[in-house]
């Protein structure tokens, strides 16, 4: 016994032109539905997500004791440019070093 696949026929009462076009309209639909729904759930989770990230960089800081590597670092880097800032800040002022200073680090 075999048995045929049976093609959709145009000349059945179940089959419409117009069944097929709404087909079409589904996946953009879910699609934008997803993408809303994924940017709700980032909006909303965005500020607990940096507090956590800000907790855990603070842990390791401590767990690692990592405070005195960074303020030799920062302290190297502000030496270094140290002069620098000075002549900054008598032209420009404090705006002026704060520009920089956004600019660059």
């Amino acid at each position: 016994m075999t048995t045929r696949i049976q093609l959709a026929n145009p000349r059945h009462p179940a089959y419409s032109p117009l069944m097929r076009r709404r087909w079409i309209l589904v996946v953009p639909v879910a699609v934008l539905v997803t993408a809303l729904l994924a940017g709700v759930v980032t909006w909303t989770r965005s500020g607990s997500m940096e507090r956590d990230l800000t907790a855990r960089a603070q842990a390791h800081f401590d767990l690692f004791g990592l405070q005195k590597f960074y303020a030799y670092q920062a302290n190297r880097q502000v030496a270094g440019i140290r002069h620098f800032l000075e002549e900054l800040l008598a032209s420009q002022g404090m705006a002026g070093v704060r520009k920089h200073l956004g600019r660059v680090y």
